[in-house]
């Protein structure tokens, strides 16, 4: 905890220094817009009393700017030592001699120059900050200089009193001066810089070449690279104290070039800030929304377990701008990536403690003091066997927390998904057998591939525990956002909002799977490798006629092709339900510009694609110029076929949704193609017609202009009943139906009379609902007739044979 509250209070300092060094800078760019001192060619003989004054003023002024800084005359003082002490380690640390050295004193070294290479930043920061100064005092003084100088020579052909004359030239003599010492310590500062940046590319050059041959040496991880542990106890001795002790100063040291890394960075820092900020304010929101029950539209919402974070807000807020953190700082250090690493476990034990009970929470305290001892263990310098029985310590009590971890079922408590947890158990015995690898690795004197093991397990089981933890905030933040009230204002996320969801959640744990992997990756350093076989699969090559194809423009080819296919639906998909849907526009219109656009992007993809591949424009009008008559006679209909659909669309005689019948199928329109349309018929069918039908053919479309549709029902009763009544009722039946228009209104009929029956017919509109509702107006009149007694005429041979027995 101590080395997390001083990580937590270095941190802060360092922003503070950050936004006072900003303040600065801002009031420096302020004044110097302000200086622009040309008030003219000369001054005036009455004004030079006055002027004078006024100019004595601005170069004492300037004078005082110029005294030399603490901070400056240290780095006179100290550059010549400093920058011999460099020169020496580029001597000493020939290539022979690094390549005979161990990683573990190879990245000691790396350490020491890195933090030899941020001192000499940091001086040259100091240097180029004091070089702004001394050039804006030097442009002054020569603006000075020639605007008095001048003044001189109008004065004395003005023929000025002798005395005006003498003043103007101590003024002179006063700029000269200060001018003169302006350009000694001007020199001196160049002079320093020179050397800065010439040490420092030389340092860089000695820390790029130990970088390489880590690489190399790295790739010797199963060979046998130190003594072994027995033969070491012949000549050393135990002396875990010292080791400890030399480990934290290490620590320390490393703690220092931390917090130079950041006074580098003031404008990442500041960038850093604002977007803590942003997020502070974001989780914040949330909080406030949470509690006051505003947050979700459903009161289902609030008791899922899966949104407990936002009664978290500062550690939810913590964790996220960790996680902005590794975009911001992209060229971190290793020694600030492992403080990054322990400062994070705050907030991930903040959380943890929300959803895990307490008997598993104990697991997580013990697996953050073998990660920070982990972290000791790789700080530590020289003590060969102290760091051999340490390492071999670590791997020994990370085996029994694994075994711990099984044995308790420790992970039924964080997640309920067996397949997850199965696995986790299965990774768990493999990290075991692993660990029992790096023991004997140790022993054997294979350090390399024991601390690749050991570090790769702790990296492996740290990142899990963050990764998970931020994967479960991304998610819940998604569908929070997705079930917001906010969220129905878009007719896209309203109708898409599950399928959106679920693809959000699954890029989301997809994402940080990947990212977990390239992690570990790197860690067990294996990752350059991936790389090259990668490069060296994308170079293979082959020549087609004069074009080159490889395996990368394949790759390429492909992904644009998806990229292209992607697009054109996300865009029908927005143009349809979220632009469209909000305008009424006229029939088919929609459809005719959703249909231009996706072809314009499906070609204009194709030609990337095909252009990706090296076929340019010339050999594209090649290759269609001679396969055309082929093409022509090949694949007539389909280009037939093609037209037609594109006439469709711009003549708009179907349209989607339409009822139509052609080629004796009578259904309604499900999607126009580029070859073909479907159509959905009334028993369920689908039926393919191609578009080419649709010109040629004659089409009877339903609903073209127009969706009402007339419907008619006949009704005989008998010859007696009350012609005024049955029409009344026939009327106001169909009138009362719901899918009845009103406009035109039902008109009911005497149709017909025979010998022995009465012949109605009602006229009645529907748009909609034609085959129910024609049913429910034919029942309700048939049960309207018998309510009132009018009866259903007979059947001729019982119509005579009643009146015969009359």
């Amino acid at each position: 905890m101590y080395i997390i509250s001083r990580i937590f209070l270095n941190f802060s300092i360092v922003l503070l220094l950050s936004c006072l060094s900003f303040g600065s800078s801002t009031k420096l760019e302020t004044e110097q817009t302000k200086t622009k001192e040309e008030i003219g060619k000369f001054i005036g003989v009455s004004d030079i009393p006055s002027a004078t004054s006024n100019i004595l003023i601005k170069i004492k002024k300037i004078s005082d700017t110029l005294k030399e800084k603490k901070s400056i005359v240290n780095i006179h003082t100290n550059l010549s030592p400093f920058v011999k002490s460099i020169q020496d380690i580029i001597k000493e640390s020939s290539t022979d001699y690094l390549t005979n050295l161990s990683v573990r004193e190879l990245k000691k070294k790396q350490n020491e120059w890195m933090s030899l290479l941020l001192e000499l930043k940091e001086w040259e920061k100091e240097l180029n900050s004091r070089i702004e100064v001394f050039d804006k005092s030097s442009n002054k003084l020569e603006s000075y200089s020639k605007l008095w100088t001048q003044t001189y020579l109008n004065a004395t052909s003005q023929l000025a009193p002798k005395a005006i004359l003498n003043n103007i030239s101590n003024v002179i003599a006063n700029i000269e001066n200060l001018r003169n010492r302006v350009k000694k310590k001007y020199d001196l500062l160049i002079t320093d810089l020179y050397i800065i940046n010439t040490n420092s590319l030389a340092l860089q050059v000695k820390i790029d070449e130990n970088t390489n041959i880590q690489k190399e040496v790295s790739s010797r991880v199963f060979y046998k690279n130190e003594l072994s542990l027995s033969t070491i106890f012949d000549f050393s001795n135990i002396s875990m104290f010292s080791y400890l002790n030399s480990s934290f100063k290490t620590i320390d040291e490393k703690m220092n070039e931390f917090i130079i890394y950041y006074k580098n960075q003031n404008e990442k820092v500041l960038f850093f800030i604002f977007l803590y900020i942003i997020i502070i304010i974001f989780v914040g929101v949330f909080n406030y929304l949470y509690k006051i029950r505003k947050l979700f539209v459903f009161e289902s919402s609030y008791n899922k377990k899966e949104f407990f974070f936002i009664l978290l807000p500062f550690s939810t807020s913590l964790l996220l701008i960790m996680l902005f953190n590794v975009f911001i700082f992209t060229d971190i250090s290793d020694t600030a990536k492992q403080f990054q690493r322990l400062f994070i476990l705050i907030p991930i034990f903040r959380i943890f403690q929300k959803f895990i009970n307490r008997n598993s929470l104990k697991y997580l305290y013990i697996f953050f003091a073998l990660f920070a001892l982990s972290i000791v263990e790789r700080n530590a310098n020289g003590f060969d066997l102290n760091a051999r029985l340490f390492s071999i310590s670590l791997s020994l009590a990370l085996i029994f927390f694994s075994i711990s971890l099984i044995r308790n079922r420790v992970f039924e408590s964080i997640t309920k998904k067996t397949f997850i947890i199965k696995n986790i158990y299965k990774l768990l015995r493999l990290c075991i057998v692993l660990l029992i690898v790096s023991i004997g690795a140790d022993i054997y004197g294979a350090t390399l591939l024991a601390t690749y093991i050991t570090n790769g397990i702790f990296v492996s089981l740290y990142s899990s525990i963050v990764f998970y933890t931020i994967t479960v905030i991304l998610t819940g933040y998604t569908i929070i956002l997705l079930r917001r009230r906010m969220a129905t204002a878009s007719f896209m996320v309203e109708k898409y909002a599950s399928d959106v969801e679920k693809a959000l959640t699954i890029f989301i744990k997809l994402f940080m799977t990947l990212w977990w992997i390239l992690i570990i990756v790197k860690t067990i350093g294996i990752y350059p490798h991936i790389v090259d076989a990668k490069n060296r699969i994308m170079e293979l090559s082959w020549m087609i006629g004069n074009s080159t194809i490889s395996v990368e423009s394949i790759f390429d080819f492909f992904s644009i092709i998806i990229g292209t296919w992607f697009i054109a639906k996300l865009i029908r998909m927005i143009l349809e339900v979220e632009i469209f849907s909000r305008f009424n526009l006229p029939r088919g219109f929609p459809t005719a510009i959703t249909t231009v656009v996706n072809y314009i992007i499906v070609i204009g993809g194709t030609f990337i694609a095909f252009s990706s591949l090296g076929i340019t424009t010339e050999q594209f009008t090649l290759i269609f110029g001679a396969l055309g008559v082929g093409i022509g006679f090949g694949i007539r209909n389909i280009i037939a076929n093609f037209i037609s659909g594109i006439i469709m669309v711009f003549e708009r005689p179907v349209q989607i949704g339409d009822t139509i019948e052609i080629n004796n199928s009578l259904g309604t329109v499900q999607s126009i193609g580029t070859r073909s349309s479907t159509i959905k018929t009334f028993d369920g069918s689908e039926v393919i017609i191609p578009n080419a039908d649709f010109i040629a053919k004659e089409i009877t479309n339903w609903t073209l202009s127009d969706e009402r549709r007339r419907k008619t029902i006949i009704f005989k009763v008998a010859l007696d009943s009350n012609i005024e009544e049955v029409l009344e009722i026939m009327q106001r039946v169909a009138t009362s139906h719901p899918d009845t228009l009103k406009d035109p209104k039902p008109i009911s009929t005497l149709l017909n009379f025979s010998e022995y029956y009465l012949e109605f017919k009602i006229y009645f509109w529907l748009n909609s609902n034609l085959i129910v509702a024609h049913s429910d107006i034919t029942i309700n009149i048939y049960k309207a007739l018998q309510e009132a007694n009018i009866k259903m005429p007979l059947p001729k041979q019982e119509f005579f044979k009643h009146e015969n027995n009359q």
